[in-house]
């Protein structure tokens, strides 16, 4: 009989790490304020670990692993600054988390496919958004372009949010 070596899938590669606060009770208060600021910053993919600190929001993998080799061996290698344009928020600078994997020497960051479409700034509940308005007045898009830059202090291209719609029905 011969043994083959076969990679597991990532998905059942999570594992219980331990901390302090689970060890002792008075560190248990401080670790409840935080996952509450993280989930509370984390609307879009549970693998993504997203916190604000001093205005800043910060974005790293829940787990790391290398999309070119699946190993789980990578270091953190610093940040990537970028700009997000969330509805709710308005525009966000963001720290997002590079990687380097110790297997093959890949650098990488985090996906962040959930959230921003890629080589976009704007989230996709903020285009999501756009788009209801889209369908709730029936109006210009000069109209709903106003309406955002009222609400969110963004000032958004109506040229944009009609490349969108036509982006939409072209999918439909």
């Amino acid at each position: 009989m011969r043994i083959v070596k076969s990679i597991a899938p990532i998905g059942c590669l999570n594992y219980k790490q331990y901390k302090l606060s689970d060890f002792f009770e008075s560190f248990s208060k401080y670790k409840f304020e935080l996952s509450k600021e993280i989930n509370k910053a984390n609307k879009y993919d549970n693998s993504l670990v997203m916190y604000f600190k001093k205005d800043i929001l910060y974005i790293r993998d829940d787990f790391g692993v290398c999309p070119k080799c699946y190993s789980k061996s990578v270091s953190p290698d610093g940040y990537n600054d970028r700009l997000f344009y969330f509805y709710d928020e308005g525009a966000v600078n963001a720290k997002i988390k590079r990687y380097t994997c110790d297997n093959c020497g890949y650098n990488f960051i985090t996906d962040l496919d959930e959230v921003v479409e890629p080589g976009c700034n704007y989230t996709r509940v903020f285009k999501e958004k756009v788009l209801e308005f889209v369908g709730l007045f029936f109006g210009s898009v000069r109209k709903i372009a106003y309406k955002v830059k009222k609400d969110t202090g963004i000032d958004i291209s109506h040229t944009t949010i009609e490349n969108w719609i036509l982006e939409t029905e072209k999918r439909k």
